[in-house]
């Protein structure tokens, strides 16, 4: 049976969440936020023409750069690149910290300057709700891309476009489940293991983004593993390292380390992979593996322990990986939100209704060796 963690943290508890999909150890990113697929119809739907002067409608846009990681910033320059190439002006604004005041006091900038749009790559704060007030009460129409603050009222901000991460978690869940034969995919001729023991392991509390993709592999964990917990180790190298390491000599002491271990982004797959490797654990190439590898462990009475690792993930970073014995399946998460940006500006500037949440489909690539630099 799943543990329930306490909704006051998110979800965010301990730890306890590991599980390799694909007969390999993997590592996937997810750095975008989540929503319902059904949302995306209505603005598909809007047949709209171009205004005929674009240039004349001006977007605040207010991103994070590179602070969370490549391809935050490469899918912040397309989609600018696209919405100008579509006419519009825009103004952007990069992040430097991972503070939000710095994008709080650029919104009121752009606010004040009388832009007619402002998209929002967001920092992660759960008081967005009251301090967009001020900021739109003017009339300026704010968009949040990529992600969305936890807890914010659906009548402060006009439209969210971002990938679909529970459906994404649910995804690796369940290519853990046809790795190891459980359930429905239960095999005679597969020598049986008991359920594992899986630990999520996340970078925001303040996000959907994080919060979807746990709660889409619990969906199935729930059900396949023996333990589904989670693991926040932030964005700061030397604080996630300890909070990761805490997390892990709990975990000992409970004798239930994870066999799987599930990253819900790049920044946290990066920060397990360190950790990991710092308190000598041996990262293995499947969730089978791991689990035969630990049994034998335990009953010898030995030291050391093997973990599979899955991880949401963006295949051109994927790409680079140098981290030997890990495999990857992972999704190539949308670089270029202007397609469907362009549409609803031109609705929300034209008085149109558009959908609230709009969900932006995730290609799935194949399985490949994964690295990373420690």
């Amino acid at each position: 049976m799943a543990k329930r963690l306490p909704a006051s943290v998110e979800r965010a508890v301990s730890v306890a969440c590991s599980a390799a999909f694909l007969c390999c150890a993997c590592l996937v990113v997810a750095g975008c936020g989540s929503v319902d697929n059904t949302s995306h119809s209505l603005t598909s739907s809007l047949k709209v023409n171009p205004p005929a002067n674009p240039r004349a409608i001006t977007i605040g846009y207010v991103g994070v750069g590179d602070v969370l990681g490549e391809r935050s910033a490469t899918m912040e320059a397309n989609t600018i690149r696209g919405l100008r190439k579509a006419g519009y002006t825009v103004r952007y604004f990069k992040s430097l910290s991972l503070n939000p005041q710095p994008q709080l006091e650029a919104m009121n900038r752009f606010a004040n300057e009388g832009v007619d749009v402002l998209l929002i790559d967001p920092q992660f704060s759960n008081s967005w709700t009251d301090l967009l007030v001020p900021i739109t009460s003017g009339g300026v129409k704010a968009v949040f891309v990529d992600r969305k603050p936890i807890g914010i009222r659906p009548s402060r901000y006009s439209a969210y476009v971002g990938a679909n991460t529970r459906q994404l978690g649910t995804k690796a869940a369940q290519a853990v489940v046809r790795a190891l034969k459980l359930g429905e995919y239960e095999d005679e001729s597969f020598e049986a293991l008991s359920a594992p023991r899986t630990l999520v392991v996340s970078s925001f509390l303040g996000s959907t983004t994080d919060r979807d993709a746990f709660n889409g592999w619990e969906d199935v964990g729930s059900r396949f593993f023996a333990s589904v917990d989670q693991a926040v180790v932030g964005q700061d190298p030397d604080e996630a390292l300890s909070a990761f390491r805490d997390s892990w000599e709990k975990l000992a002491e409970q004798g239930e380390l994870p066999h799987v271990i599930f990253a819900t982004n790049t920044v946290a797959a990066q920060r397990t992979l360190k950790a990991l490797t710092s308190l000598g654990v041996s990262i293995v190439g499947s969730a089978r593996e791991a689990m035969k590898k630990d049994s034998t462990l335990s009953a010898s009475g030995e030291q050391g322990w093997n973990v599979a690792i899955v991880a949401l993930g963006q295949k051109s970073w994927l790409d680079k990986s140098t981290h030997e014995g890990v495999v990857t399946y992972g999704v190539s998460l949308p670089d270029d939100y202007s397609p469907q940006l362009t549409n609803i500006i031109a609705n929300l500037v034209a008085g149109n209704a558009v959908a609230k949440d709009t969900s932006v489909a995730a290609q799935e690539f194949a399985s490949q060796a994964f690295s990373s630099q420690l």
